[in-house]
C-alpha cells in the first residue's frame, strides 16, 4: 500500500464492483481516471478490441522538481463494464503499477527540442540555424 504523509484525496475505481486500484494524489499532483472509446478508421466491423479503456494515473514534481508519472491502470473494456469511482480520503492507497520519472534537466531538454520543432514547422527558424538561449532573448 502506498502511504501518504496525511490523508490524501484519491480515488477508488472498480471495475464490475471489484476494486482495481486505490489511487491518492500527492500533496501537489494530479491523479486522474480516464475512460476511453475510440473508432478507428481501418475497423470494417465493430470489433472493439481495445477500443475502450480505462486509464488511472497522475503527476506530480518532487523536490528535485523531477516529474513523476505513476501509472495505477490501463486496462482494456469490454460492452457492459460498470466502472465506479468513489472519491475518498485515506492515508494509503495501491501502489502504482509503473512510474516514469524524468529528471528536470531531461524535461527541460524535451522541452527546448519540441519547442525547436514548432519553431522550424512554423519558419520561426531556419532549418540549420539554432536558437540559442541569451540574456537578451530570454531575460
Amino acid at each position: 500500500m502506498m502511504k501518504a504523509s496525511a490523508k490524501s484525496i484519491g480515488f477508488d475505481v472498480l471495475v464490475n464492483g471489484k476494486r482495481v486500484c486505490r489511487a491518492l494524489r500527492a500533496k501537489r499532483g494530479v491523479v486522474s481516471v480516464i475512460v476511453t472509446t475510440v473508432r478507428r478508421p481501418h475497423h470494417k466491423n465493430d470489433d472493439l478490441k481495445g477500443d475502450l479503456t480505462l486509464e488511472v494515473g497522475g503527476y506530480f514534481t518532487d523536490k528535485a522538481k523531477a516529474s513523476h508519472l505513476p501509472k495505477w491502470v490501463n486496462n482494456t473494456l469490454e460492452i457492459g463494464d460498470e466502472i465506479s469511482i468513489r472519491i475518498i480520503k485515506a492515508a494509503s492507497g495501491t501502489p502504482p503499477k509503473e512510474e516514469r520519472v524524468e529528471a528536470a534537466q531531461e524535461v527541460q531538454q524535451l522541452e527546448a527540442q519540441y519547442l525547436e520543432a514548432v519553431a522550424r514547422k512554423y519558419g520561426w527558424v531556419k532549418k540549420g540555424e539554432s536558437r540559442k538561449r541569451t540574456k537578451r532573448n530570454h531575460a
